[in-house]
């Protein structure tokens, strides 16, 4: 498999879940956020979703998004 492809698949695997899409969709349409400002947009609770968000997060910068 090439690198072009490895990193095509990155990407599709990033773009598969709906937060992480989200995400995505949320920072293009208003730019750069901090991280408590994207989940009171995304409407999520920082005592409850901190650690499933920052898992995302994560998925998305290994997938260089």
């Amino acid at each position: 498999m090439s690198r072009q492809q490895r990193q095509g698949l990155k990407v599709l695997k990033a773009v598969s879940s709906g937060i992480r899409l989200k995400v995505l969709n949320t920072l293009f349409d208003k730019g750069p956020l901090s991280y408590t400002d994207l989940m009171k947009i995304l409407r999520l609770s920082p005592s409850r979703d901190a650690g499933r968000f920052a898992y995302h997060l994560r998925f998305l910068l290994n997938a260089d998004l």
